[in-house]
């Protein structure tokens, strides 16, 4: 905290910064984070909602990036020769996002964004959301 202005030369500046019910906030989330377990079942989860997924798409031009609990899904035209080509379907990812929201599913609205897997998921959530994207997927072969 010494290299933070006006002690040092660091400048951070943020709405809620220095907030006594965010710092709470943020020091209740870091102690339950520091918990090993947390990121196991983080991981867990992802594999449940993630793996099916995964395999689905094996099958369409489409693809699903991952890392932990953090993925994104993304729609290409055709499959994609290079792994640094941006999604080239806007229109199937907004069909995506409103079919989701249809079902009380909301998922980031630009294709853009990540999706988080969080500690409060339970496997009713997973399973809602994982048979929404399987039934979108398996209606875009269609």
């Amino acid at each position: 905290m010494q290299d933070l202005a006006p002690l040092g030369n660091v400048f951070q500046a943020g709405t809620l910064s220095g907030n006594p019910a965010a710092m709470a906030a943020g020091y209740s989330a870091l102690s339950i984070l520091m918990q090993k377990a947390v990121y196991k079942e983080l991981q867990e989860k992802a594999d449940f909602l993630l793996l099916p997924l995964e395999k689905a798409l094996e099958k369409t031009p489409h693809s699903l990036e991952k890392v932990g609990s953090l993925f994104s899904i993304h729609f290409y035209e055709k499959k994609r020769q290079s792994p640094h080509l941006l999604p080239k379907s806007k229109e199937a990812f907004r069909r995506f996002f409103l079919h989701l929201l249809s079902q009380g599913i909301y998922f980031s609205p630009s294709p853009l964004e990540a999706q988080f897997i969080s500690a409060s998921h339970t496997k009713q959530h997973l399973l809602q959301t994982q048979e929404a994207v399987l039934q979108f997927i398996e209606q875009e072969k269609n």
